[in-house]
């Protein structure tokens, strides 16, 4: 039984996009969201990330 289940520390900062690397991790919490899928919409901001997952900002900021 596989019990992993990817960190946002670990995993997903890490690997976010190249156009992302100046976003520092407390921006990157704040503002990202991690998606399976990317909905049509022109007014939303989606980066292909890590196998079949999606960065989609967010328009609301999750935390201050």
């Amino acid at each position: 039984m596989n019990i992993y289940y990817p960190s946002l520390i670990d995993d997903y900062y890490p690997s976010r996009s190249k156009k992302l690397e100046s976003l520092n991790l407390y921006d990157f919490a704040r503002l990202w969201e991690i998606r399976r899928q990317m909905l049509k919409n022109d007014e939303v901001e989606y980066y292909k990330f890590v196998s079949d997952l999606f960065l989609k900002k967010t328009k609301k900021v999750l935390f201050n």
